[in-house]
């Protein structure tokens, strides 16, 4: 994970495992107080040593590489939990991670042809979001295994206006592919479809996955 804001995220949370970390002088030394009581391995370059680490065209000062956790098993006692079907766009993923963080979603399950949660753009755009949800990647009849009883909600612009509907207490919400949409065999489930209307008028053809799911989550989770 790359720069000021997302590094300071992880250390200030203690929610991943931090292996080492290598910054330039000037980020050392304004982060001195939050070090100190850090055990980590630390490692200081120039400008140019941390352009050779990071992935970015411009670093920001700081690179920090951490364990990737090992989630606990899909559970919901309450609220909602993300299921993510063959998204392909790691930074939509990312959005998405840390949309779920805000609105205080318990795990987010991926189907296995979903982008790697852990690609570059998807870790950079969830922030430091991408250590505080359960990540998983699993079928949709392997999480029923687990949630057997729990609703199922498919954002699909024809389905009824999630306005319109009578909101659960929680449940697994679906959103599918930016290209493909969702998969026939989650449709086979019991499920109720639900839909963000556009405005009369707009031309857009739709919404990208981020922005459905943070949108959904919006009005679920209030």
């Amino acid at each position: 994970m790359e720069g000021r804001k997302a590094v300071s995220e992880i250390l200030t949370d203690n929610v991943l495992t931090v292996k080492s970390l290598y910054a330039i002088a000037e980020w050392i030394v304004e982060q001195s107080h939050l070090l100190e009581t850090k055990n980590i391995p630390l490692y200081q370059v120039d400008p140019r040593g941390l352009k050779q680490i990071s992935s970015q065209k411009t670093p920001d000062q700081v690179v920090i590489e951490c364990q990737i956790p090992e989630p606990p098993l899909p559970s919901l006692e309450s609220g909602w939990l993300l299921f993510l079907d063959g998204l392909n766009d790691p930074g939509n993923l990312g959005t998405i991670i840390r949309s779920a963080d805000w609105f205080g979603v318990s795990h987010i399950v991926m189907t296995p042809g979903t982008v790697d949660c852990y690609n570059p753009k998807c870790i950079q755009s969830s922030m430091g979001s991408i250590g505080r949800i359960p990540l998983h990647y699993l079928s949709i009849q392997t999480l029923k295994e687990f949630l057997p009883r729990h609703p199922i909600l498919l954002a699909d612009a024809s389905g009824t206006p999630v306005a319109d509907i009578d909101v659960p207490d929680g449940g697994i919400l679906v959103i599918g592919s930016e290209s493909h949409g969702i998969s026939n065999d989650i449709y086979q489930f019991e499920h109720l479809a639900v839909s963000l209307p556009k405005a009369a008028g707009s031309r857009a053809e739709s919404l990208n996955a981020a922005m459905a799911a943070t949108a959904l989550l919006a009005i679920l989770c209030a």
